[in-house]
């Protein structure tokens, strides 16, 4: 069964890497989303139901090779996924989400969140990328990850 692991934001699936490392299977499939260190394709305008339909495309390509998919959804890209679970359950045999609270009506965002969703969020997204790359590294370790996965997640997620 082919395992499908969604990272998250403001991530790439280098984070995946030391996992990857300890599982030693090859039937591990690690997408990136849009926009995420990669460019976005044409016309994508990144709404949640966007990357939804993104993510469905990647799985039914996965699914019609390989059956359905275990999937390990890991913050934005777990809220992904269980929107994606929602809609196409037929194409997942099991899931996973560290996430699951967002759905819950009284869910509030967290700091960070929060200023990624307002205007300050784009303020915030240009001081972080004039930041120099060593301090970024830096504040990727302070929050516990390990310097060769953090040096490369460079640049951040770009649109």
């Amino acid at each position: 069964m082919t395992v499908v692991l969604l990272h998250g934001n403001p991530e790439t699936p280098v984070i995946w890497q030391p996992l990857l490392a300890e599982l030693g299977r090859t039937d591990v499939v690690t997408p990136q989303l849009p926009g995420f260190g990669c460019p976005v394709p044409a016309g994508f305008g990144a709404t949640k139901e966007e990357y939804v339909a993104w993510l469905v495309g990647v799985v039914e390509q996965i699914v019609a090779e390989h059956g359905p998919v275990d999937f390990v959804g890991h913050d934005w890209g777990g809220g992904i996924g269980m929107r994606a679970v929602a809609l196409r359950p037929e194409l997942f045999r099991t899931w996973a989400c560290d996430v699951l609270g967002l759905f819950h009506p009284d869910y509030v965002w967290h700091d960070f969140a929060q200023i990624w969703q307002s205007p300050a969020g784009e303020e915030y997204f240009e001081t972080q990328l004039a930041t120099p790359a060593e301090e970024r590294i830096a504040l990727y370790e302070m929050i516990g990850i390990r310097a060769p996965p953090a040096s490369s997640w460079w640049p951040w997620p770009t649109r």
